[in-house]
C-alpha cells in the first residue's frame, strides 16, 4: 500500500512539473553556455551508495548551463528537477537556462536498485 501511495505521488508531481514555461534548450540549437556541469549517479551494493554528484548545483538567476549525466557503472539514471522543465538523461546534454530563483528538487527517474528513492539533488538558483 505505502508503494503504491509513493508511486501515484511520484506521477502526480512529474505530471504537474510538466506544466509551464519550458527553460530547456534542444541540444541541435547552438547557443553559448556559461558553463557545463556534469552529473554523476553512483550505485552500489547498500542504500547508502546510492547517490548523484555534486548534491547540490548552484546557479545565478539568468544562467545558462549544459548538464551532462554520466553514470559510475552500466545503471541508468534519469533526473527530474520538480519545479522546472528540467529533465536529464544519459542520452544527451541539456541546456537550461535559470530564469527562477528558488530551490528545485531533483529525483532519479530511471528505478536503478534499492536505493533509488533516495537519489535526490538540489538545484539553487541565486539573484
Amino acid at each position: 500500500m505505502k508503494k503504491l501511495f509513493f508511486i501515484t505521488t511520484i506521477l502526480f508531481l512529474l505530471i504537474l512539473s510538466s506544466c509551464g514555461q519550458s527553460n530547456t534548450i534542444t541540444t541541435d540549437e547552438i547557443v553559448e553556455v556559461d558553463r557545463e556541469i556534469t552529473i554523476t549517479g553512483y550505485t552500489g551494493p547498500d542504500i547508502e551508495d546510492f547517490r548523484f554528484e555534486p548534491e547540490e548545483i548552484v546557479l545565478k538567476k539568468g544562467e545558462t548551463v549544459k548538464f551532462t549525466l554520466k553514470t559510475d557503472n552500466n545503471v541508468s539514471h534519469g533526473i527530474q528537477f520538480h519545479g522546472t522543465k528540467l529533465i536529464l538523461s544519459e542520452r544527451a546534454p541539456e541546456v537550461y537556462t535559470a530564469n527562477e530563483v528558488g530551490e528545485y528538487k531533483g529525483l532519479c527517474t530511471k528505478l536503478c536498485g534499492i536505493g533509488h528513492a533516495t537519489m535526490t539533488i538540489s538545484l539553487i538558483v541565486e539573484e
